[in-house]
């Protein structure tokens, strides 16, 4: 077994992973600008979103073909280079990771602003049963004393 073997298969492998998240997030984008029901705040929220994972899907594919290509070529141009390369890598890897850091932030930030947005929703509601019902005993009581 050749020693690249395992990097090819490990790279391509992230590649692939890459590709198919970078063709999962062009559907769901394309789901979510066809709703006509969202608001401008959660349209705009989630065009970021899908620039973001784009780039972070995009990233790891980009990590799989230098891991995968890098191992088979890469030590042919002596240990130098080699370094530099696998020193570029890791820096790819890391801003990959700050990527996914960012998106997750991103994704609480907007979940908690969604969650103020259900209670208040639900806070009115509850006022408006509640005038409901006041009302509905002070008819109830203006019946009794006709």
């Amino acid at each position: 077994m050749p020693h690249w073997l395992p990097a090819v298969l490990f790279g391509s492998t992230i590649a692939v992973f890459g590709s198919v998240m970078v063709r999962r997030n062009l559907r769901a984008w394309h789901e979510v600008a066809n709703d006509r029901d969202l608001n401008p705040f959660d349209l705009a929220h989630f065009r970021d979103r899908y620039s973001r994972r784009v780039q972070l899907s995009g990233m790891l594919v980009t990590i799989g073909m230098l891991v995968a290509l890098g191992d088979v070529f890469v030590w042919n141009f002596g240990h130098g280079p080699a370094a530099i390369f696998w020193i570029v890598v890791l820096m790819l890897v890391c801003w990959t990771a700050l990527l996914g850091l960012g998106e997750l932030t991103s994704v609480y930030a907007h979940s908690q602003v969604l969650q103020k947005r259900v209670e208040q929703q639900r806070q009115a509601l509850a006022d408006e049963v509640a005038l409901l019902r006041q009302k509905t005993q002070r008819d109830e009581q203006n019946n009794q004393a006709k």
